[in-house]
């Protein structure tokens, strides 16, 4: 009876301990919906419709406010490593003078790989931000 229960007690922490391992996937930032992306027109919209539509961008350039970035991450974290991101999504609207406004769409899935172009190698993805 004894060594059952030390059999079980011993399983029972050992799937204890694997289940730490599974990992927590994390979802960060915005969620870019395209239909919603696909019905904001240029020439139609403008700031204030864009953000009614997409809502609050998640920053604005550090050096002009016609920048707008909404990012969306999916992140991993395993037991006793560090976060990793798996998926970037990055939608840059940029405003001109009159109003009209240009969409860049950017996706990463292996945020750990740089861009072949990058000279930074990992960097954060504002460096690969054309």
């Amino acid at each position: 009876m004894k060594a059952g229960l030390a059999k079980l007690a011993t399983a029972c922490v050992a799937t204890a301990l694997l289940a730490g391992c599974a990992g927590i996937r994390e979802h960060r930032g915005t969620v870019i919906d395209t239909e919603l992306v696909s019905s904001v027109q240029v020439g139609v919209d403008n700031k204030d419709s864009v953000q009614r539509v997409l809502g609050r961008p998640t920053f604005a350039g550090a050096f002009s406010d016609n920048d707008w970035y909404y990012v969306s991450q999916e992140a991993r974290t395993v037991a006793f490593k560090s976060q990793k991101v798996e998926d970037q999504e990055v939608l840059h609207i940029t405003f001109d003078a009159a109003g009209d406004w240009t969409v860049r769409y950017h996706f990463y899935e292996d945020c750990n790989d740089a861009p072949e172009d990058s000279p930074h190698g990992h960097a954060a993805f504002l460096v690969h931000v054309p």
